[in-house]
C-alpha cells in the first residue's frame, strides 16, 4: 500500500469518527463477526494459474516478439539474445526458477559484446548490477534512451520508463529527472491501452502491472485520476477492473484528505473528506468483489479499508479469507492481514504468532504461504523493539532490545522447520541459499550460535542479503563466527562493554578472543580493536589517525566503493546514492577533524565531497550532519553544513579547488569550518541541533549529482576538544 495508509491506523482508531463506538476494542470487533475460515490448503497457486500464463504471454508478445520485429539486431549475438529473452520470461513474472549466476553470465556477455538493444539492456540491468551500483542506472538510462523512438510497443517502453523512474527515486535523484520523466511515463501508459500492447482479455495483466510489479503502485498513485479515467474509456477492460481501480483511487484520495498526522491533529474537513472517499472506495471494492469473487484484488484491499472504516460484523480476517479463497498465495492479502493483527493497531496479543502457525500448518511449500510464518514473526519482533524504544528516534542498541521471539523454543522450532522444508522442496532447489541463510539468521537471534555457524559453513561463509538484513547487526558473518568460537561468551561481553562506551574494559576481552579465534571470526574482532585503538588515542588526549587499513577494519561502508591505496589514502568511487563510509570509533560531541580532500575524477564536471558526523550515521537515519564542498550545475561552487546530505539552511559561495585541506570543529552545539586555511563557517548553531552524548561517530562521503565521481581522503586525523576551538594552523593539501 502507500506510505501512511497503514502507519496511521493507530492514530485513526481514536479519531472522532470511531471512538464513541469502539472504546476498549478494535473497530472491527464492535459487532459480532463471523468466525475465520482456515487458510485453504488446496487452493490454486499463482505459479500454475491462468494469470501467470497470460502475464508470460504478454511478456513474450511484447518483449520476445517485439525484439524480432523492432529490435536492434546484430548477427554475432542474435541467437544469444533470443535465448536470453526467452529465459527471462519466468523472472519477469516473479517465478525464481533460474540459476542467477547463469543469467548474470549471459547478461554480462551480451552487454560486453556491444549489444545495445534497449530491451536487452533493460533486462540485463537487473542481472549484472546491484541496486547500489552506478552500472544499474547507466544501463537503464541507455535502455530508456533507445526505446522511446523504437518500434517496441508502448507497454514495453512504459515498463522501461517506470523502472528507470523507480531507480531515480531509490537514489533520491535531485536534478529534476523524475519530474521530467513523469509525464512521459504516463503518456506511454495511456498509449499502451490502445496500441495493441494488451489483448482484449488482458484485464488481469493490466491489474498485475499496476499492483504487483515494480513501480506500478507509484505510477498509479501519482496519476490515479488520469489512469482511472482512461480505463473507464477503454472498452476491452472488464467492469470489475474498472471498479477495482476506482476503489483504489478513492482510497488514496481518502488518505490525501486526512493526511498523515495523528488523529488529534486532523482538521474537521480532513475527517470529512476521509469519510466521503472511504465510502466511495468501499462501494467500488465491494461491487468489484461481487462481480468477480474469484479474484483476490478487491478483497485484499478491503482488509485495510475495514480497519479504517468498520461495518458491523466485518473484520479484516473476513476479507482475508475471501482473498485467499480466490488465490491461496496472494501476497498483498497476507501483508495486509499481518499488519492488521499487530497489537499497535489493536490486534489481539498472540494473534501474529497464531497466524504464523496457521501459515506454517498449510504445508503448501509449492507457494510462499508457509514462509509468511517467518514474516509474521519478524513483524512481531520489530514491533517489540519499537515498543521498547518508545519515542526515541534512533534504533535500540542490540543489548537494549527485548529478547527475540526466536529465543522461545516453539517459535524457533516452527520457523526453522518451515525454512528447512523449503530447502528440501524440489521446486525450490535453486533457492536453497535464501532459506539456509535465513535459518542462520534466526539461529543467531535465538542465541544458537553453533547452529548459525554450521549453516554459515554450508553456505561457504557468505549469507544472502535478506539474512544480513534480518540479523540487524554489522559484520554478520564474522559476528556469527566470533560468537560461536570457544571464547564466544567473552566476545559477547566485550561487545556490550564497547557499545556502552567502555572501550578500555572491552579491549582485553577482544584481545583475548582474537588470540584464539579462527580466521573467520577475526572480521568482527579486528573491526572492534581498530575502533578501540582510535578511542584510546582520543581518551589520552592525542590526535588519532582517521583512515582505515586495507581491510577497512573499524569502518562501515554505506554507499559507494572504497579502497585504501598504497600510501594509505582512502579512495571512494560513487554509487547510486553517492559515497558514505563511517568510522566505528566514538569520538564524542566535541572534536576537530582535518583531512586533505581531492576530487580525483568526475563524469560530468560536477562533484561533491564531504565529512560527516553525528549519532550513529546511516544513510537511512537523519541524526547526523555533513560538511560538503560542491560544484554543481544548480548550486554552483559552494560549501556548507547540512543535516544528512540534505539541502542547507545556509550556504557559502566559494571557489572549490580540486585539492583542499578541510578542517571542521564541533563544540557546545556549534560548528566551524576551514577550507584551505580560510574560515568559511564560524560558530554556526544548526537549526536541527547536534548530539551532546559520547555516541558520536564521524566519516566521509557526499551525495551524487547524477554522475560518477571519485574522491580521495588523505592524512585525516581527529582529536577531542576540551575548550572552545581556535583557528587551526594553515597548511596546503598534499
Amino acid at each position: 500500500m502507500r506510505r501512511v495508509t497503514l502507519a496511521s491506523l493507530l492514530a485513526l482508531s481514536v479519531g472522532p469518527c470511531v471512538v464513541a463506538a469502539c472504546v476498549g476494542q478494535p473497530p472491527w470487533q464492535a459487532g459480532r463477526a463471523p468466525a475465520a475460515s482456515p487458510i485453504p490448503t488446496s487452493g490454486e497457486a499463482l505459479a500454475v494459474s491462468d494469470d501467470i500464463v497470460k502475464r508470460k504471454a504478454w511478456y513474450e508478445r511484447n518483449f520476445l516478439e517485439g525484439y524480432r520485429r523492432a529490435g536492434r539486431h546484430d548477427a554475432k549475438c542474435n541467437a544469444r539474445t533470443e535465448e536470453f529473452l526467452r529465459l527471462n520470461a519466468d523472472p519477469f513474472v516473479g517465478i525464481p526458477l533460474l540459476e542467477p549466476s547463469d543469467m548474470r553470465g549471459r547478461a554480462r556477455t551480451l552487454v560486453a559484446s556491444g549489444c545495445d538493444d534497449p530491451v536487452v539492456l533493460f533486462l540485463a540491468a537487473g542481472w549484472v548490477a546491484s541496486a547500489e551500483s552506478r552500472e544499474l542506472s547507466d544501463l537503464l538510462e541507455r535502455a530508456y534512451g533507445g526505446i522511446q523512438q523504437s518500434g517496441y510497443s508502448r507497454g514495453t517502453a512504459r515498463k522501461v520508463a517506470t523502472i528507470l523512474r523507480q531507480d531515480l527515486a531509490r537514489r533520491n535523484e535531485g536534478m529534476g529527472r523524475r519530474q521530467a520523466l513523469d509525464p512521459v511515463e504516463l503518456r506511454l501508459f495511456l498509449e499502451s491501452l490502445r496500441d495493441g500492447s494488451f489483448n482484449p482479455d488482458d484485464d488481469i495483466v493490466l491489474v498485475a502491472h499496476l499492483f504487483l510489479t515494480d513501480g506500478g503502485v507509484s505510477l498509479f498513485e501519482r496519476n490515479r485520476a488520469a489512469i482511472v479515467g482512461a480505463v473507464e474509456r477503454t472498452e476491452w477492460v472488464d467492469p470489475w477492473v474498472r471498479l477495482y481501480l476506482s476503489g483504489w483511487r478513492h482510497m488514496e484520495d481518502a488518505w490525501d484528505a486526512r493526511g498523515g498526522e495523528y488523529a488529534s491533529k486532523v482538521k474537521e474537513e480532513g475527517w470529512k473528506g476521509f469519510a466521503e472517499s472511504l465510502a466511495l472506495a468501499r462501494k467500488d471494492f465491494e461491487a468489484s468483489w461481487k462481480a468477480r469473487p474469484d479474484r483476490p484484488e478487491a478483497a485484499s484491499h478491503m482488509i485495510s479499508l475495514s480497519m479504517a472504516d468498520r461495518q458491523r460484523g466485518e473484520t479484516p480476517r473476513l476479507w482475508f479469507d475471501r482473498a485467499v479463497a480466490a488465490r491461496i498465495d496472494y501476497r498483498p492479502a497476507y501483508v495486509s492481514l499481518i499488519n492488521a493483527l499487530r497489537t499497535r493497531w489493536s490486534g489481539v496479543e498472540g494473534a501474529l504468532l497464531a497466524f504464523a502457525r496457521e501459515c506454517a500448518a498449510t504445508r503448501r511449500f509449492d507457494t510462499e504461504v508457509p514462509f509468511r510464518a517467518f514474516e509474521a514473526v519478524e513483524q512481531l519482533e520489530g514491533d517489540q523493539w519499537d515498543e521498547a524504544a518508545g519515542d526515541r528516534e534512533e534504533p535500540l542498541l542490540p543489548y537494549e532490545r527485548p529478547p527475540s521471539p526466536y529465543t522461545t523454543v516453539d517459535v524457533y522450532t516452527m520457523v526453522e522447520a518451515v525454512l528447512e522444508r523449503y530447502r528440501r522442496e524440489p521446486a525450490r532447489e535453486l533457492e536453497w541459499r535464501r532459506f539456509a541463510s535465513l535459518q542462520a539468521a534466526i539461529a543467531y537471534k535465538a542465541g544458537r550460535y553453533e547452529r548459525a555457524r554450521e549453516l554459515l559453513h554450508e553456505l561457504g561463509g557468505i549469507l544472502e542479503p535478506a539474512a544480513r538484513w534480518a540479523m540487524h547487526e554489522d559484520t554478520p558473518e564474522g559476528r556469527i563466527e566470533a560468537y560461536a568460537a570457544p571464547d564466544g561468551a567473552g566476545t559477547r561481553r566485550a561487545e556490550r562493554l564497547w557499545l556502552e562506551g567502555k572501550s578500555a574494559e572491552a579491549r582485553p576481552f577482544f584481545e583475548q578472543a582474537r588470540a584464539k579465534a579462527p580466521v573467520e571470526a577475526r572480521a568482527l574482532l579486528d573491526k572492534r580493536l581498530a575502533a578501540i585503538a582510535v578511542e584510546a588515542d582520543l581518551a589520552a588526549g592525542r590526535s588519532a589517525r582517521l583512515l582505515p587499513d586495507k581491510e577497512l577494519h573499524g569502518w562501515r561502508v554505506e554507499n559507494g566503493q572504497w579502497v585504501v591505496e598504497p600510501d594509505g589514502s582512502l579512495l571512494g568511487t560513487s554509487g547510486n546514492r553517492g559515497l558514505m563510509i563511517v568510522a566505528d570509533a566514538h569520538v564524542g560531541p566535541a572534536f576537530e577533524l582535518e583531512s586533505d580532500v581531492e576530487i580525483v575524477s568526475t563524469s560530468n564536471g560536477q562533484f561533491q565531497a564531504g565529512i560527516l558526523f553525528g549519532h550513529r550515521p546511516t544513510f537511512a537515519s537523519n541524526k547526523w550532519a555533513s560538511f560538503r564542498l560542491k560544484k554543481t550545475a544548480h548550486e554552483g561552487e559552494v560549501v556548507y553544513f547540512s543535516r544528512h546530505f540534505n539541502k542547507p539552511n545556509q550556504s557559502v559561495a566559494r571557489k572549490v579547488a580540486q585539492k583542499s585541506h578541510v578542517v571542521i570543529q564541533s563544540w557546545d552545539g556549534r560548528l566551524w569550518a576551514y577550507v584551505g586555511g580560510e574560515q568559511v563557517v564560524a560558530g554556526y548553531r544548526p537549526e536541527w541541533g547536534l548530539p551532546s552524548d559520547a555516541d558520536v561517530q564521524v566519516g566521509f562521503g557526499a551525495y551524487t549529482d547524477d554522475n560518477t565521481y571519485q574522491v580521495r581522503y588523505r592524512g585525516a586525523r581527529v582529536r577531542r576538544l576540551t575548550a572552545e576551538p581556535t583557528p587551526p594552523p594553515s597548511r596546503r593539501p598534499k
